[in-house]
């Protein structure tokens, strides 16, 4: 199931989802399982959040994700007709410059969210967590791919004293 079949079985699902919300993000986590979960995230003009899990045909409302409150404002993400490089192209190709930029650091889990930021616009946020405990974070386009961030550093870093 790709994010926008996730989106359709939410937005087709008895829950209600607010006439005035918009789509703001879509959230993944890579594991071996053959369970394919994602997170599809709506937000209402006065920023509140309100998330789905779909995993098969399930449809869940989950509490507000704690990811956001600490963003500022919550952006709309591009619309389906403008995103033109798919979410498995997008991991696939930040696995590739993992393995070219940083060989001897395995993909250990891969986390997908994408989002709208003030910065780069509707992006691929990947963050691939390695087995060496290195985070490797690649902000890529949802139109064409291109990287616009790249970022390698050790899990330690994101300690906080």
């Amino acid at each position: 199931m790709n994010m926008y079949e996730a989106l359709e079985k939410v937005t087709s699902s008895e829950h209600h989802i607010p006439a005035d919300a918009f789509l703001a993000h879509f959230f993944r986590m890579y594991d071996d399982t053959a369970t394919i979960s994602w997170q599809v995230g709506f937000c209402t003009p006065s920023q509140e959040l309100i998330v789905f899990t779909v995993t098969g045909d399930a449809v869940q409302v989950n509490p507000p994700a704690e990811a956001f409150s600490d963003q500022k404002e919550i952006l709309p993400f591009a619309q389906q007709e403008e995103v033109t490089f798919n979410s498995s192209d997008a991991v696939d190709a930040v696995i590739s410059l993992l393995r070219s930029e940083h060989p001897g650091h395995d993909a250990n889990q891969i986390i997908l969210l994408a989002q709208t930021l003030p910065s780069f616009g509707s992006i691929y946020n990947v963050t691939v967590v390695t087995k060496t405990f290195h985070l490797f974070n690649v902000k890529c386009s949802v139109v064409d791919g291109a990287v616009l961030h790249k970022e390698f550093s050790h899990i330690w870093s994101l300690r906080k004293d």
